[in-house]
């Protein structure tokens, strides 16, 4: 018997269409896999908790470094104090990279060939430690993040 399909709603994310996003994108959420909490349309920037994971369309996937814009705010810092990021691609263990001051940061690591899958989504996947803990509703913030995704190695 044929599989029966719902009919479109207009609200269906769009596919993942690049190696990169802009959590400002209108089509953000179709590559956001989990632990990045919705946010109004268009804002710049979300927090993640504990262990963001995205997906990102790789064509060619020779000389690619992993980047990300991201921010760790001051007030959090005070009680966490250095962070740690585990990143993981395609559940593969990439890096560890400490973060032992607060504010802005822009993170940009070259990838192993291996890691990454030719014209298929790749899973990127990163533990933060230790994460803030939100008095108000105990949430587990990591981080705030601003963009992510594969660029050309420079």
């Amino acid at each position: 018997m044929p599989e029966q399909r719902q009919p479109f709603t207009g609200d269906e994310p769009a596919p993942v269409a690049g190696r990169m996003f802009r959590v400002g994108d209108p089509n953000v959420a179709s590559y956001l896999v989990k632990d990045v909490p919705n946010g109004p349309q268009g804002a710049p920037w979300r927090w993640v908790y504990q262990r963001p994971e995205f997906r990102l369309l790789i064509a060619d996937p020779y000389d690619l470094s992993f980047f990300m814009e991201f921010a760790l705010p001051e007030e959090t810092f005070k009680q966490t104090g250095p962070v740690t990021f585990s990143l993981f691609i395609n559940g593969k263990a990439f890096k560890k990279l400490r973060f032992t001051k607060p504010g802005q940061s822009r993170l940009e690591e070259p990838v192993p060939l291996e890691l990454l899958k030719a014209d298929a989504l790749n899973d990127v996947a990163i533990e933060v430690n230790p994460v803030w803990v939100a008095p108000a509703d105990g949430a587990k913030l990591g981080f705030i993040l601003s963009s992510a995704g594969f660029s050309k190695s420079k």
